[in-house]
């Protein structure tokens, strides 16, 4: 058994027991653990030729970006550990090196320092659920807003067929057949449809089309007049690298924070809300 294959059935193992060179007496830092393990799936059985291992690498790499959708440079600077990964690359990577695709079977077989971080990052790994968690289908809701829509309104807790057809159209109960039998939605009753025993996964992109359709569907400027309706902010400036720093830390910090009040039992309710959080840079070329 090489390196590689190693690595792969030890984090393939429910006990995780992984005995990799990866590991040491001491538990790695997370960009530390991840870097070790992309190192052994890049040379595993490399050949004993310089230039024939680098290109076996370079060949592993490009690989490994078209079957997880990450940027070759971003997979080398998380090798070099130059960056931290988000929990979705994370996610990413580990479903390349293990081939699961279940992302609550695979917080079981990664590595501590791994799991902990997702858990604590991934709104989904936040709570226990019996349901599956795939990336795998949602192109299907990206390439279909009213899809994406539906699937997140079912989100919130069951919803009457007669609200989506009334919403929707019969189009919209044609989408809701087709989510159900994609095991995403399932009927509760005759005339009620929630979430089903899959879960996906949600994408950067799929968060992004997310955010875009219920912001430019529900939103609603016009009763942001008063304190207890809504909240809109926006602000722009320039700024240090610094600064900018910690703005993505106050963001994500802020939502980590909303994500654990709804996660409470006492927090459950009737109102249906959503919350989108982005902050980017403006791009100077097109």
């Amino acid at each position: 058994m090489n390196e590689w294959q190693e690595l792969r059935s030890s984090l393939e193992t429910p006990k995780r027991s992984v005995n990799h060179r990866a590991r040491t007496r001491r538990s790695p830092t997370l960009m530390a653990q991840v870097a070790a393990d992309l190192t052994v799936y890049l040379t595993a059985g490399k050949e004993s030729d310089r230039h024939s291992s680098a290109t076996q690498t370079s060949r592993r790499l490009n690989f490994m970006a078209r079957k997880t959708g990450l940027h070759v440079k971003t997979l080398q600077r998380i090798l070099q550990q130059q960056t931290s990964p988000t929990a979705v690359t994370l996610l990413k990577i580990y479903r390349h090196l293990t081939g699961i695709n279940d992302d609550r079977e695979l917080l079981a077989r990664v590595p501590d320092v791994v799991r902990d971080f997702l858990k604590a990052q991934h709104p989904s790994l936040m709570v226990e659920s019996p349901r599956s968690l795939r990336e795998d289908l949602a192109e299907k809701l990206i390439a279909n807003p009213i899809a994406l829509e539906i699937y997140l309104w079912c989100g919130t807790g069951p919803v009457k067929r007669s609200s989506l057809r009334a919403r929707f159209g019969a189009y919209g109960l044609q989408v809701v057949d087709e989510l159900i039998r994609d095991r995403v939605l399932m009927a509760v009753t005759a005339h009620e449809v929630a979430w089903g025993e899959i879960e996906i996964s949600p994408t950067l992109e799929l968060l992004h089309r997310a955010g875009l359709r219920l912001a430019e569907q529900h939103a609603r400027p016009q009763l942001g007049y008063e304190t207890s309706h809504n909240h809109l902010g926006f602000f722009i400036e320039a700024l240090t690298p610094e600064a900018y720093q910690a703005w993505l830390k106050i963001d994500a910090e802020a939502f980590r924070q909303k994500v654990e009040l709804a996660q409470k039992p006492e927090s459950r309710g009737s109102i249906r809300a959503f919350t989108y959080s982005v902050i980017d840079q403006i791009s100077e070329t097109p």
